[in-house]
């Protein structure tokens, strides 16, 4: 009989559900906002994104995805703005209060990430990281 414990995916899907566990903890009482919202704020803070983009790095349905940035628009977060090469696309932008709030979901997300790993040494968290990095990017 095979251990589940020897499993990649059993494990590689416990840690990402006690990350996304404990981030919901702390966004859900400190800002009452849902992951998913913090994944977009953090991933339109670096750089303006289709709404396709955004779904494509968070691998969301272009519906969750409009309704996500609805909510977060409603909120003045976010704006829409029309992408100039493609006139059909709208980018996704961080207002200033949305650029603020996304420091501060920044901060939290390393806060809630350090009390998850935090049986691991700097050096552990930087291999995990490297690791977990080089099988994202080589995926086929």
């Amino acid at each position: 009989m095979t251990n589940i414990m020897n499993s990649f995916g059993f494990l590689s899907f416990k840690l990402a559900e006690a990350l996304e566990e404990n981030l919901e903890k702390y966004i859900n009482e400190k800002f009452q906002m849902k992951s998913r919202e913090v994944g977009i704020m953090i991933a339109v803070k670096e750089k303006k994104l289709s709404q396709i983009q955004i779904g494509q790095i968070l691998k969301l349905d272009k519906n969750s995805v409009r309704f996500f940035i609805d909510d977060l628009e409603e909120k003045k977060y976010v704006y829409r703005e029309k992408n100039q090469e493609n006139r059909r696309e709208n980018l996704i932008c961080l207002t200033e209060q949305g650029e603020n709030l996304a420091e501060e979901l920044m901060k939290t997300l390393a806060i809630s990430e350090n009390e998850v790993l935090q049986l691991l040494s700097l050096e552990e968290k930087e291999q995990l990281k490297s690791i977990l990095t080089k099988v994202y990017e080589n995926r086929t």
